[in-house]
C-alpha cells in the first residue's frame, strides 16, 4: 500500500484490508484469507475461487501488479528475472520488488538496534530476534517513519518460543532408529569423528 501511495497507484481495496485487517479475517478462516491475499499479490493469475470483497481485492491487485512493474525505479529488479522463467513473470517481479523493500525496512531496523547498543541474535521472518528483554519498538517506528514518510509502520513484539522438544520415539518411528544403529555397525562407525567423516563424504 505504501508503494501504491508513493507512485499514485489506486488501491482502495488494498487500503481497506490494511485498515480493517481483523474485519476482513472475519470473512472466513483468517489463515486461509491471509494465504489467499498473499497468493493474489505474488501470482499474476486471477484467483477464481473467491467472491465479494476478496474478488474485488484480487482484481485490483492484478491492476497494481501491471502498473508497478512498469516503473523505472524497479527496472533492475524486474529485468533480473531469469530469462528461462516461463510462468508467473509478473508475480515474480512484484515479489522481488516487495522483498527488496522489506529488506530495506529490515536493514533500517538493524541499524537502529545496533545504534542503541543491543545485540541481534538473527533476522527472523519480517523482523528481528533481539537478545534480552529490550523494548525499542518506539525507536524502531520513529526511525522507519522518518525515513519513509507516510509509511505508518507499527512494530509489535511477539513472544519467542524457545522450547526444544526432542522425542526419541518420533525418531524411532519416522527415521528407523534400528536401521540407523545397524548402518553404523555395518560401517564400523564407533564414534562421532567416524560418523562425521562418513556423513560429510556422502551427504554434505
Amino acid at each position: 500500500l505504501y508503494l501504491c501511495n508513493k507512485h499514485n497507484i489506486p488501491a482502495s481495496n488494498l487500503k481497506y484490508y490494511v485498515d480493517n485487517r481483523d474485519e476482513v479475517f472475519e470473512l472466513g478462516n483468517p489463515d486461509d484469507i491471509k494465504k489467499t491475499i498473499l497468493k493474489s499479490i505474488n501470482n499474476e493469475n486471477r484467483i477464481r475461487s473467491v467472491n465479494g470483497y476478496l474478488k474485488r481485492l484480487d482484481l485490483e491487485i492484478k491492476k497494481i501488479q501491471k502498473q508497478i512493474i512498469k516503473l523505472d525505479e524497479y527496472a533492475d529488479l524486474v529485468n533480473d528475472i531469469p530469462a528461462n522463467k516461463t510462468f508467473n513473470i509478473t508475480g515474480s517481479a512484484v515479489s522481488r520488488i516487495l522483498c527488496d523493500f522489506e529488506n530495506q525496512l529490515l536493514q533500517n531496523m538493524i541499524t537502529t538496534v545496533n545504534s542503541n547498543g543491543l545485540d541481534i541474535v538473527a533476522p527472523m521472518f519480517d523482523g528481528l530476534l533481539i537478545s534480552g528483554e529490550n523494548d525499542i519498538t518506539e525507536k524502531l517506528e520513529t526511525a522507519l517513519n522518518e525515513k519513509y514518510p507516510d509509511l505508518n509502520m507499527q512494530i509489535h513484539i511477539k513472544p519467542a518460543d524457545n522450547s526444544i522438544v526432542f522425542d526419541e520415539t518420533i525418531i524411532a518411528e519416522n527415521q528407523g532408529l534400528y536401521e540407523v544403529e545397524q548402518y553404523m555397525k555395518d560401517n564400523n562407525l564407533l564414534n562421532y569423528e567416524d560418523t562425521k567423516e562418513l556423513f560429510e563424504n556422502e551427504h554434505s
